[in-house]
């Protein structure tokens, strides 16, 4: 992916949003953002949960999207992908998709979303960013990656005011941001 100065400005914003909340609450507002890239991107969101397993529930014109979120502030941490988290986000029907979704939330920020497939029998194995970026589906990645950017430019003065409750309700509702 090419990087440019509206990544890097989009990076400051994120970046603004982290030094305002603690940790855990920024992850939470991460993922309460994937529900609003879902939605930008023609999903319909039926579930953002704060708690258990999946994340994110969402439909489109061609299945379920169960989606595991994550958010990386530095780019380096191995993640360690339980068996309860790929079993939450396995395919329900063979139209259904399940994704274990990274927001690498650095100076330079994008997703990296993979597919179950991909990850079925990676449980209890740390996999670093590197491995993940080279199993990731890189359309999906592109696509949620363009639209954070987007979002992030676009809503930057007000980020620090959404909280993850804001977010997850509005989603549920199918206002995006």
């Amino acid at each position: 992916m090419r990087q440019n100065s509206s990544h890097w400005e989009a990076g400051r914003c994120l970046q603004m949003m982290r030094e305002t909340v603690e940790l855990s609450e920024f992850g939470f507002r991460i993922q309460g953002i994937a529900a609003h890239l879902l939605l930008r991107l023609g999903a319909q969101v039926l579930e953002v949960n704060s708690q258990g397993h999946p994340d994110i529930v969402a439909a489109t014109e061609r299945g379920s999207i169960r989606i595991e979120v994550e958010a990386d502030i530095r780019g380096s941490r191995p993640r360690l992908l339980t068996k309860e988290d790929l079993e939450s986000i396995a395919p329900r029907r063979t139209t259904d998709k399940g994704y274990f979704a990274l927001a690498l939330c650095g100076p330079y920020p994008q997703w990296l979303l993979v597919e179950y497939s991909r990850l079925s029998r990676r449980y209890d194995t740390p996999a670093s960013p590197a491995i993940l970026r080279a199993l990731s589906d890189a359309e999906a990645s592109e696509q949620w990656t363009s639209e954070f950017i987007k979002l992030l430019l676009t809503h930057c003065q007000h980020l620090p005011a959404y909280s993850f409750d804001l977010l997850a309700r509005r989603a549920l509702e199918g206002r995006p941001l």
